[in-house]
């Protein structure tokens, strides 16, 4: 791991840690007693919360639950796109490749993910609520490929230009979101 990657693990566990207690000496006396394992819950259990805020943002705005979707896009692509989240979860993803632990927090930590979308887009003003399960399950992986994926596009293109990406990104989402005849 990178010092730059591993700096940013540090701090966002701090984050997590500090939210609960404030930045005392206890508190940091309890950041340096984290083991690895820890960290990495702190970090998955931090970007789940990020995660569900949005939802939850999306799910109280007021009108149609896809035009609050479309809205939700830019800040999607900006946290996406940004560098010391998206070195953090990709080296999670590198851990989860050699810790099959890792690899089933992610994976648990994606199901909730996915089922508080699907939840969303099956809800009373859900788009989807009609589509049978393999056709949610698709549109819904389709999202969150597109969106994940822009992580390892920012790493590999840093001139990736935001505003002309989420241009491109809004009509496709609409697709996805939008059941077929």
């Amino acid at each position: 791991m990178t010092s730059r990657a591993h700096r940013a693990q540090v701090l966002a566990a701090a984050a997590e840690v500090f939210a609960r207690t404030a930045i005392t000496p206890a508190a940091l006396a309890e950041l340096a007693r984290m083991s690895k394992d820890e960290i990495i819950e702190e970090l998955i259990a931090h970007h789940m919360e990020q995660t569900f805020t949005l939802l939850r943002q999306v799910q109280a705005a007021p009108g149609p639950l896809l035009e609050s979707l479309i809205d939700a896009v830019p800040e999607g692509v900006a946290r996406n796109l940004a560098a010391e989240p998206g070195a953090v979860e990709l080296e999670l993803m590198a851990e989860a490749v050699r810790n099959p632990k890792v690899a089933d927090a992610l994976r648990g930590a994606d199901e909730l993910a996915r089922r508080q979308t699907r939840e969303l887009l099956t809800g009373p003003r859900g788009t989807l609520r009609h589509c049978d399960a393999d056709e949610l399950e698709s549109r819904i992986e389709v999202l969150f490929a597109l969106f994940g994926g822009m992580r390892i596009r920012a790493l590999k293109n840093p001139a990736l230009k935001r505003g002309a990406l989420i241009a491109v990104l809004l009509p496709v989402v609409r697709m996805v979101l939008t059941p077929g005849d």
